[in-house]
């Protein structure tokens, strides 16, 4: 054992760099873990916890759009299963994926395609923004996705690098658990496709003498994978033929709604509040780009040259010529911002979360500004730092505290531990409201036999005749102004930060961050 140890010491910590790497990793995932069950379950999260649970108690599950792709469920299925069914589980196995990110950087420079000031100040970025650490702490598909993502590209540029079959067989492996995870995957995978091929036609990147039996390799295994899943482990076959049909049909249906709508620019909003100082940085970037030899001007060349190379008989593609690897991924990089920013600016439903996938590519686009300065570098570093974890911390950690901040979104209230409260103290509840998420997280298995469960209001001789400790109802005065042998009290069961009532002070909510909420509301009557 100790031989393993030290070989594994010699290999992956036996240089700074990879000491800094594993300082941050080490950070990254302390800030999210720490206190898993500091907040409620958001409504999204408690549903992934939920459909996680009843597949893990009744073994089935059946893919539906509406809830995303089955990789999921699987895993927190299984992680319920060897942990226990809980909200510290329920928000520790994301908190962990986001944090295996930082290290899943550290191929990229290895491979040569990032310097090492840069691995290390993405790292850090990473490590500290306020979207990404929320995020990793939330039980949703998105931090998988980009995960798996990152390692989709790695196991590429591996692939070019070492033309083994082997990286391409995992880049089908990544790709597939990518493709189980969100329904515009395919769309980003293709994003990916067009980009290489393009280098490729360009000749800035050279195909391995074996690519085409690898990428059969590779899409074998990627749609084995799916099918696996999607046909909830073969039990469904017929749902893995269905499942493009469903998600597009799905996504199609909501696009036109103004459910949770917004302006193309929402994001950039967003980046503005939280991360300024990294869309600053990758601004000015993009700027200094553009406008040297190989930025736009390079780009514009390349394109000539493929114009002529068609002319003068190359047959669509102009011969390899070696380019630099930093300059590549650049460029993907860029290319991969401009794309996320436009796909999802043009996706009718705008939430928060989103903004990672864009956030990600924004940071190596924002690190290489910074490279180029001498001892300026360490100061304006420093600044992005404290400004990260200022706003990291306030949207993070603040316990006890309904947050006037966008990016909760619809977060469940604190006023719902007061609730459950009452509800444990009771042996009879009617839950009399349209309104129960995420009581049936919370009350699961055996714990659910309490509530008397109606979708909506029920007379109130027949209430009476049910003889409850507890009624929860719709905050509506018109349904039970009051019930006799009850006391009345109103609570927040979710809120979220109202724009409308705050954008007229909108300045001051930048600095203070003490703007008016809007809330759902639902009437508790107490048995007196």
């Amino acid at each position: 054992m100790s031989a393993v140890i030290t070989s594994i010491k010699e290999r992956y910590y036996n240089t700074p760099t990879q000491k800094i790497i594993l300082f941050i990793f080490i950070i990254g995932l302390f800030l999210r873990i720490i206190y898993p069950e500091l907040k409620l379950l958001h409504h999204d999260e408690a549903i992934h916890a939920w459909m996680s649970y009843g597949l893990l108690v009744d073994g089935t599950y059946t893919y539906d759009p509406v809830y995303h792709g089955p990789l999921l469920y699987y895993i927190m299925s299984t992680a319920f299963s060897i942990f226990g069914d809980s909200d510290a589980v329920a928000r520790l196995v994301p908190g962990i994926a986001g944090a295996l990110i930082i290290p899943a950087l550290y191929p990229l420079y290895k491979l040569d395609y990032i310097s090492k000031n840069q691995v290390v100040l993405v790292a850090l970025f990473f490590a500290l923004s306020p979207n990404m650490v929320y995020f990793s702490r939330f039980l949703r598909h998105d931090i998988f996705q980009l995960l798996f993502t990152l390692l989709l590209l790695v196991c590429i540029f591996a692939y070019f690098e070492r033309e083994k079959w082997y990286f391409a067989l995992l880049a089908g492996i990544c790709g597939a658990f990518t493709l189980c995870l969100k329904e515009e995957v395919p769309i980003i995978l293709v994003f990916f496709a067009v980009f290489f091929i393009g280098m490729w036609l360009l000749g800035k990147i050279e195909f391995p003498k074996t690519w085409s039996r690898d990428i059969v390799i590779a899409v074998f295994a990627a749609l084995a994978i799916c099918y696996v899943l999607y046909s909830s482990l073969l039990s469904q076959p017929d749902v893995f033929f269905e499942a493009a049909s469903r998600a597009v049909n799905h996504w199609l249906s909501i696009h036109g709604e103004c459910r949770l709508c917004g302006p193309p620019y929402f994001y950039v909003l967003y980046l503005f509040i939280y991360e300024l100082p990294i869309l600053i940085l990758a601004i000015v970037s993009i700027f200094i780009w553009l406008f040297r030899k190989e930025g736009l001007v390079h780009i514009v060349k390349a394109g000539t040259d493929y114009l002529n190379g068609i002319i003068d008989g190359y047959k669509f593609k102009i011969p390899y010529q070696p380019f630099d690897k930093k300059e590549l991924f650049f460029i993907l990089c860029l290319y991969w911002l401009a794309g996320t920013m436009a796909l999802y600016g043009y996706v009718g439903e705008k939430v928060p979360w989103l903004l990672i996938h864009q956030l990600f590519p924004m940071l190596f686009v924002a690190v290489r500004m910074l490279e180029e300065l001498n001892r300026k570098k360490v100061i304006l570093t420093g600044i992005c730092v404290v400004w990260l974890i200022i706003l990291m911390v306030h949207v993070t950690f603040i316990p006890a505290a309904d947050l006037s901040e966008p990016i909760v979104q619809v977060q469940n209230s604190e006023d719902l531990r007061v609730i459950m409260g009452l509800i444990d103290a009771s042996e009879r509840v009617a839950l009399v409201s349209t309104s129960s998420w995420p009581l049936p997280w919370y009350y699961r298995g055996d714990r659910w036999s309490k509530f008397l469960f109606y979708a909506g209001a029920i007379p109130e001789d027949e209430l009476y005749g049910l003889d409850p400790d507890l009624v929860i109802a719709d905050y509506n005065d018109e349904i039970y102004p009051s019930l006799e042998g009850y006391t009345k009290e109103t609570y927040k069961l979710s809120y979220w930060f109202s724009w409308y009532e705050n954008h007229d002070r909108a300045l001051a909510w930048f600095f203070l961050r003490d703007g008016t909420l809007g809330s759902l509301n639902i009437n508790v009557f107490t048995r007196a």
